[in-house]
């Protein structure tokens, strides 16, 4: 059942990660001329931001299911 669930906590986790650094990597790119300093994957997420802050929103709490049925696994 983990190995089910622990791809799942992956996409989610990075979907969170993503969300969490949009707001700075905009503030980056107000203030500077070029970001080509920026990795490319910093460059991906702020490429996408709106697509990743709507899937944000659409499943704010999903991460919070999951670790409480691996919370649920352990004690039943």
């Amino acid at each position: 059942t983990l190995k089910c669930i622990h791809p799942m906590i992956d996409y989610h986790m990075l979907l969170a990660k993503k969300v969490h650094l949009i707001d700075a990597l905009k503030e980056l790119a107000v203030n500077e001329n070029s970001l080509t300093f920026l990795t490319p994957e910093y460059q991906e997420i702020l490429e996408n931001a709106d697509r990743y802050k709507e899937e944000y929103k659409r499943s704010p709490s999903h991460l919070e299911r999951l670790y409480g049925m691996i919370t649920d696994l352990y004690i039943d």
